[in-house]
């Protein structure tokens, strides 16, 4: 999101805020590999990801 935002200032606030907070690529597999290893009687099909600080 901070590479599309123009003001510097807001830039790096927003981008060190997501360093911080923001999601990795390891959450993202943990939950990927969640989702496909649950037993074949059970199936993911709707799965929302965010950070836990991020406003609704």
């Amino acid at each position: 999101m901070y590479k599309t935002i123009t003001d510097p200032q807001t830039v790096k606030s927003v981008h060190e805020q997501q360093l911080a907070e923001g999601l990795t690529a390891t959450d993202i597999t943990q939950a990927v590999a969640f989702a496909i290893d649950t037993p074949a009687r059970m199936g993911v099909s709707d799965m929302v990801i965010r950070p836990i600080h991020q406003d609704i």
